[in-house]
């Protein structure tokens, strides 16, 4: 679960996860979810998890990273205290974090400016990335940190609203796909299934899965 990038994600999640046969999947994700849109968190996340009859819970999101950044002792408590009580929940095997992935310039008429305020919004977004991924220092053997954000982004890692099928870079440029929206921010279906691939290719080696259909995208 998670906010409303993760509610993008969540039917390729879902349609990838479930063609393996051995893996149910449950969207719990909505918009806005964050720890300061959310505050009553503590008594629902326990709640969505034993609703899904959770073994494994995966979340994204960065809806609250600029409070992250300016109060980064609290968020960071507050981080920990999720970790703790996922991983307290009866039947939860493991917590996995997916890397939230880099945002692009927001459409305006100066491109100076717009660029700038991307900076500046993935700032919040690397912090959040920092922090979740030291929260495999609360329990290694069960907090795991996926850096798959790669799969929707350039080969130097910059945001990318277009990528060749097949990561081929000397394909056309006229039969790339669109992997991000306009807002610069969410995924297209692609992206979705794109980074989807990234997480099941993770899972899969991990927990030893059943492989998935090559047709569920």
């Amino acid at each position: 679960f998670g906010d409303s990038v993760m509610r993008g994600q969540a039917p390729a999640v879902e349609a990838a996860f479930g063609s393996t046969g051995g893996v149910q999947v449950v969207d719990s994700s909505f918009d806005g979810w964050g720890f300061t849109t959310d505050v009553n968190w503590r008594k629902g996340v326990p709640a969505q998890i034993a609703a899904a009859h959770a073994g494994l819970v995966v979340v994204m999101w960065s809806f609250d990273d600029t409070y992250l950044v300016a109060h980064p002792a609290t968020y960071r408590s507050w981080m920990e205290q999720f970790t703790r009580i996922v991983l307290a929940q009866p039947g939860v095997a493991g917590l996995v974090y997916e890397q939230f992935p880099q945002l692009g310039p927001l459409d305006g008429p100066n491109p100076t400016a717009n660029s700038a305020g991307a900076r500046k919004r993935n700032l919040a977004v690397d912090a959040w990335d920092k922090l979740v991924r030291e929260m495999v220092q609360v329990n290694p053997h069960r907090v795991v940190y996926l850096p798959i954000a790669g799969s929707v982004e350039t080969t130097d890692h910059h945001f990318a609203f277009w990528l060749p099928p097949g990561d081929k870079w000397s394909t056309p440029a006229d039969r790339w796909v669109r992997v991000r929206s306009l807002d610069s921010v969410h995924f297209c279906p692609v992206g979705a299934a794109r980074y989807t691939n990234a997480l099941l290719r993770d899972l899969t080696r991990m927990f030893k899965l059943p492989k998935a259909s090559s047709a569920w995208s």
